[in-house]
C-alpha cells in the first residue's frame, strides 16, 4: 500500500512539474523567444539595411534607419572606450566622407524582442577597400517608431587580432556599387 500510495504521489508531482515546466516555456515564448518571426527578422532587416546603405554610402538610407538621438559606444581591443549620444550625422558623415569602401557584414545574430523593444548582438567583419580592417561584436538596441525599428544604440568592440577564432573573413568582399 505504502509503495502505491508513494507511486501516485511521485506521479502526481511528476506531472505538476511538467505542468510548471511547460507554463514556462509557453510563457517565455511570446515575444522575446520568438527567433522565426517575423519581427525577429525585421529586426535583423534593420541592421542589415544599415550595411547596405554604409556600402552605399546613402546618408538618407542611414538616417532612416536611425532614432533622432542615438548612443555610440566603440570599444578597442586596448579596452579604451569612446562614447557619444546625439543625432547620428557625426556617425553618418563619417561613412558618407570615407574615400574607401566600406562593407561590414554581421553573422549568426542573437535577436531577442519585447514589444516595440529589440536587442541584437553578433559578430561582424569590416573590410577596407576589400581589405580585412577589424572584428568584433556588435550590440544594437532598437525600437519600433512610427511601425519600424530604428536604432537607437550601438555599441561594438573592434579588434585586429584574434578574428579567426570568432569567424571573421570568412567570405567573399562585397563589390563597391
Amino acid at each position: 500500500m505504502r509503495d502505491s500510495a508513494r507511486r501516485a504521489r511521485s506521479g502526481a508531482l511528476a506531472g505538476l512539474v511538467g505542468v510548471v515546466i511547460g507554463a514556462i516555456a509557453i510563457s517565455g515564448s511570446g515575444h522575446a523567444a520568438d527567433p522565426e518571426g517575423a519581427e525577429r527578422e525585421a529586426v535583423v532587416a534593420a541592421v542589415d539595411g544599415l550595411f547596405d546603405a554604409m556600402r552605399a554610402k546613402d546618408a538618407e538610407a542611414m538616417r532612416e534607419l536611425f532614432a533622432p538621438e542615438i548612443s555610440m559606444a566603440a570599444v578597442g581591443s586596448d579596452g579604451r572606450s569612446r562614447v557619444s549620444v546625439g543625432p547620428p550625422d557625426g556617425f553618418i558623415g563619417s561613412i558618407t566622407g570615407s574615400e574607401a569602401f566600406l562593407d561590414e557584414v554581421m553573422w549568426d545574430p542573437l535577436v531577442r524582442v519585447d514589444g516595440a523593444l529589440a536587442m541584437l548582438w553578433a559578430p561582424y567583419d569590416f573590410l577596407l577597400d576589400g581589405q580585412p580592417s577589424h572584428c568584433g561584436f556588435n550590440a544594437f538596441h532598437l525600437v519600433k517608431m512610427d511601425e519600424r525599428w530604428r536604432i537607437v544604440a550601438v555599441a561594438f568592440s573592434r579588434r585586429s587580432e584574434g578574428c579567426d577564432e570568432i569567424g571573421a573573413f570568412q567570405r567573399e568582399p562585397a563589390e563597391p556599387e
